[in-house]
């Protein structure tokens, strides 16, 4: 399948998303002065037709950032940089990927690389890896931040093995001394520039499996935390991982070394939550000794502490869903059987979504909705296996202010498209929204944006572009869904998403590219890099 909306693991901390660049090598740089071509700035317009030389081509709507005839989006930083790659070949610099900002201005060349080229996005902070191929999966490893410049970290890094950025954009991890195969890394601890790099852990297996690493930061902190196997035991195996933290200068501290490859932190960054085969622990942080919260093993997707670190939350291999306080006291059982797998959790970690029954394909499933404050009967969303969440994260499977639940029913495996559902968290009417919609994303309070009547789409793979309508609607309204833009590009590169958004979540950052190829430079014919204000 090109999409997968059923969440293996557990959710834990963000650590950083990336997707390749599938262009052909460059040759032909337009210079190395950081600058892009020459753009119109202009302001915010309504889809219409040019007046000038192109007439009969449609203006897109909104601000258009930069123009090109092929854009690939990469993602949006979260102080506001849209990072993606100009493929078209007639502009300056074919194949270089940019950063602009998302309200506008001159945008800046990051890279020009002779090959393809593999990106990652984690807070402030963007990862770059050339010479990464399907035969060689690692490559050299560069990192950018809007407040500095590119900076080589390492010649050989694996983005598969995860990567991750504080909040503040100050540290970064990543993967180092990857072999040929990348099977086997170590990881590096350093600033965003790359000053006193330090070595965290050694040896590492990074191959797919059942205990993949999991590095990032603590909340909102500074403090790093791994969870690493130096012997991965493959799919089914179980797990045998070396849980640390690092403070001040990289200065390890062990948690446990006999733990689940998993952890999850309070935004605060003051309790750590791991797991063994026979318990689950909290641990206070920068450092401390570590409490039961329950003696039971964490599995089937969630092992969880909530952002404000009163609770944790998870559930085991009996289907069952807790609650436990945090200092733990007497834990409160949510679920007694049938969660198979939490697919989603609320931005107010009150509600999860998880699923009993997987289709053949594990891409649809039931649904069902539970509380994680009071036990109480499941909400059923979608009683079948024809049900599926096509939030590009799990919190866009809920509205922003997590009044409201989203979903998708009558599941098209082939096509990847479904029907799209919304209703109250307390389990109200559910209403449909759209039909044949394709992917789903959260705005401000109960705004969602989505794109529907995609033509071209492919839910079981394939690359390249189709077009979809993008619109967006308050659910807590009877108003009708308005559109923001008519064929807007969808990339079907597998781990793309199709909506962006500034952070503040008012703007859609799209790119469009119907209208007729130009030869110019920069091109003509507005197609390009757009952001369009939602009503």
């Amino acid at each position: 399948m090109k999409r997968s909306y059923i969440m293996f693991g557990s959710i834990l901390v963000a650590t950083g998303a990336f997707t390749h660049c599938s262009s052909s090598p460059s040759t032909n740089d337009g210079g190395t002065d950081g600058t892009a071509p020459t753009k119109d700035s202009g302001k915010e317009v309504s889809t219409g037709q040019d007046a000038g030389s192109d007439a009969g081509n449609v203006t897109p709507a909104g601000t258009e950032l930069y123009p090109s005839d092929d854009i690939q989006i990469f993602g949006v930083t979260t102080d506001g940089y849209v990072i993606f790659a100009d493929s078209a070949t007639t502009s300056v610099t074919p194949n270089a990927l940019y950063a602009v900002l998302t309200t506008g201005g001159t945008p800046q060349k990051l890279i020009t690389p002779s090959g393809g080229y593999t990106v990652g996005i984690a807070g402030k902070v963007v990862f770059v890896w050339t010479g990464v191929t399907t035969t060689a999966p690692e490559g050299a490893l560069s990192l950018w931040i809007s407040t500095g410049s590119l900076v080589a970290a390492t010649a050989h890094s694996s983005p598969d093995a995860g990567f991750a950025a504080s909040t503040d954009g100050t540290k970064v991890i990543y993967s180092a001394n990857s072999n040929t195969g990348a099977t086997v890394s170590d990881f590096v601890g350093a600033n965003v520039d790359n000053t006193s790099p330090s070595t965290l852990v050694t040896g590492v297996d990074i191959t797919t499996g059942s205990c993949t690493p999991v590095v990032g930061f603590a909340g909102t902190t500074t403090i790093g935390v791994t969870a690493t196997c130096l012997v991965n035991p493959g799919d089914g195996g179980t797990p045998v991982a070396i849980v640390s933290t690092y403070g001040a200068a990289w200065a390890p501290t062990p948690v446990i070394s006999d733990g689940l490859n998993f952890w999850s932190s309070d935004t605060a960054g003051d309790k750590l939550l791991v797991g063994t085969t026979t318990n689950l622990q909290v641990f206070p942080l920068p450092t401390g000794t570590g409490a039961t919260v329950a003696s039971k093993s964490v599995q089937n997707g969630l092992g969880y502490v909530k952002k404000n670190g009163n609770a944790a939350i998870y559930s085991t291999s009996a289907g069952d869903l807790w609650e436990s306080p945090l200092p733990p006291t007497t834990p409160l059982e949510l679920q007694t059987t049938g969660v198979k797998l939490v697919r989603a959790i609320s931005p107010d970690d009150n509600y999860v979504i998880y699923s009993s029954n997987l289709d053949s394909m594990m891409f649809g499933g039931d649904l069902y909705l539970s509380s994680t404050t009071t036990a109480a009967t499941a909400v059923t969303l979608d009683s079948m296996t024809t049900g599926a969440l096509f939030g590009q994260t799990s919190a866009d499977d809920f509205t922003s202010d997590s009044k409201y639940v989203l979903w998708i029913e009558n599941l098209n495996t082939m096509q990847g498209i479904g029907d799209l559902y919304a209703a109250t968290v307390a389990g109200g009417t559910p209403a449909k929204i759209a039909g044949g919609e394709w992917q789903n994303a959260s705005a401000t309070g109960s705004i969602i944006v989505y794109n529907n009547n995609c033509g071209g789409c492919s839910g079981t793979g394939g690359t390249g572009k189709a077009t979809a309508d993008l619109y967006w609607v308050d659910v807590s309204t009877t108003t009708a869904p308005a559109l923001l833009q008519a064929a807007a590009d969808v990339p079907l590169q597998a781990g793309s998403n199709s909506i962006y958004m500034n952070p503040a979540k008012d703007h859609v950052i799209y790119t469009y590219s119907q209208d007729l190829d130009s030869t110019s430079t920069p091109p003509l014919g507005g197609n390009g890099l757009y952001s369009v204000a939602i009503p």
